[in-house]
């Protein structure tokens, strides 16, 4: 490993750290700030909308293709119309309308959902996720998407169950999912066959049988008797390109079936089908069915509204001609194209019609129509002062709302930057072992260059000395032959002399003993 690669690497490590440091620290503080709330009094704490993002303060555009429409269970003059770009509300059966954004911050609203015996809840489903209110709308406190198990969040269509409130079903581009605690997880129920039929477009449960559940798919339809677990193809060669679903409490049980390629009956429980012939081959988009009068059936079928009081016999259209029968502040196109279709309950009873061009509204069963400008709804929320309270906020980024499309990449880099700093501190964890060895083997071998030094100089004493030695003993031989002559002429004082020389010379063999023996230690080592 070269000291580059492990520079970068180092630098690298630094930077990840704080990163994720950072990430982790915006979720802990928001985590906490949530938790106490009350006593922070977060609530009552007003943001200015200039320092927000634009989304929480989207306008819709005037032409807003109607999606869905749908009426309150419990009130039958609230209702709910989800267009291409927002959600709008009627308390009157279509009198006033408003629209309801707060944290719906999609809103591209493809189908909407009541479960019974709750007015106060909805489901959106929309085609960044599915967001629920529980205040009739006025307030989106939860969103679910790929975390919550939903793999796809572009919804097709919702539906819940009349038996368990909590039993929530998507149908999606990539299946069918199934929520059973009021959406807050979600799994897969249908994930198709390989043959088209991964394409969910519609979800229904039997009115004759609520445990029964049906869906129709890119290729044919499915029945699950067992709340979602298995799936058994139910009429081959009926409705291939499903596009609706509707089904009557009658003994048999009435379907009408609404497709790519026309519209199927059947009043023997799915038995027999039959195609209508005045309908023919025309994409059929949406059907209702009023519950007060089973026989009373509305239908868009190739964008024209069609209406029959005998079951489907017979059918006639109804006209929505902007140049003859359309009241209207607005500039409309000459044609329109009828996409969904609802008849609100007495004692308001209206038609309320869903087109490419916005919302229409006929009280005298369809002679005359009202068109709805949404966009005046949307333009007076845009005048509107644009605050956000602090607890909503701090909501919006613990939950990774606020950063939007871009929380997904954040909880990925930061997932992947914590991988990376592990491997990184691991790299350089190796790399401070591998320097420490190499230390290690320099510090040795120094030593041993220095243990070598040591000897050298040692032997290098030792030979000095032992030259001194040689001439002590060269001089003591002089003096020894001098003691010769000494003796023979008995002189004292060279005597003496000779006894201090010895003397001399027995000190340095001491000396010279202990150096060898220190010599030898040395070698040893």
């Amino acid at each position: 490993m070269s000291i580059r690669f492990f520079k970068h690497t180092r630098l690298l490590h630094k930077w990840i750290g704080f990163i994720s440091a950072a990430f982790v620290l915006v979720l802990s503080v928001s985590g906490v700030l949530l938790m106490h709330h009350e006593k922070l009094g977060l609530d009552k704490v007003l943001i200015d909308g200039k320092y927000l993002p634009k989304k929480y303060f989207m306008v819709s555009a005037p032409d807003q293709p109607v999606q869905s429409i749908v009426q309150s269970p419990a009130d039958e003059k609230t209702v709910y119309v989800g267009t291409g770009r927002g959600l709008f509300r009627s308390r009157d059966a279509g009198g006033h309308w408003a629209e309801l954004k707060d944290g719906l911050f999609n809103q591209n609203i493809r189908a909407l959902a009541i479960p019974p015996g709750r007015p106060g809840t909805i489901y959106a489903g929309t085609a960044k996720g599915i967001f629920k209110s529980e205040d009739a709308g006025d307030h989106w406190t939860d969103w679910f998407e790929e975390s919550s198990g939903l793999a796809n969040p572009e919804i097709n269509d919702l539906t819940v169950s009349s038996e368990f409130p909590g039993l929530l079903f998507a149908a999606t581009p990539s299946g069918l999912f199934v929520s059973r605690d009021g959406g807050e997880t979600w799994e897969t129920s249908f994930a198709g066959n390989g043959d088209g039929s991964r394409d969910v477009r519609t979800a229904r449960f039997s009115s004759a049988a609520p445990g029964v559940l049906y869906i129709g798919t890119g290729n044919g339809l499915y029945r699950s008797d067992d709340g979602g677990k298995s799936w058994e193809k139910k009429w081959s060669g009926v409705g291939e390109d499903v596009l609706q679903l509707v089904s009557l409490n009658t003994e048999p049980e009435f379907f009408y079936l609404g497709t790519g390629h026309g519209l199927y009956k059947s009043f023997t429980q799915g038995t027999a089908w039959t195609q209508d012939r005045e309908i023919g081959g025309e994409p059929v988009r949406s059907i209702f069915v009023d519950p007060e009068n089973s026989a009373r059936i509305y239908a868009a079928a190739g964008g024209r509204l069609l209406y029959s009081k005998d079951g489907g016999d017979r059918w006639e259209g109804i006209s929505i001609d902007p140049g003859k029968n359309v009241s209207s502040d607005a500039a409309l196109p000459a044609s329109l194209s009828i996409t969904r279709i609802l008849r609100s309950a007495p004692p308001s009873p209206a038609l309320i019609a869903g087109t490419t061009a916005g919302l229409m509204i006929s009280r005298d069963e369809g002679r005359h129509w009202n068109h709805i400008d949404l966009s005046s709804t949307s333009s007076a929320a845009a005048d509107a002062p644009r605050r956000m309270d602090l607890l909503k906020l701090i909501t919006e980024i613990h939950t990774g709302r606020y950063f939007g499309s871009y929380f997904y990449l954040a909880v990925d880099l930061a997932t992947a930057g914590l991988v990376a700093l592990v491997f990184s501190g691991v790299v350089i964890g190796a790399y401070r072992a591998q320097m420490a060895r190499r230390k290690k083997a320099l510090v040795e071998k120094e030593l041993g260059v220095d243990m070598i030094i040591d000897i050298q100089e040692t032997a290098d004493d030792l030979s000095q000395e032992s030259r001194q030695i040689h001439d002590m003993v060269e001089h003591i031989n002089q003096h020894l032959a001098k003691c010769k002559s000494i003796y023979m002429r008995k002189e004292k004082k060279e005597i003496e002399e000779i006894g201090r020389h010895i003397h001399t010379l027995d000190k340095k063999m001491h000396h010279i003993i202990e150096r060898i023996g220190e010599f030898e230690k040395i070698s040893q080592n």
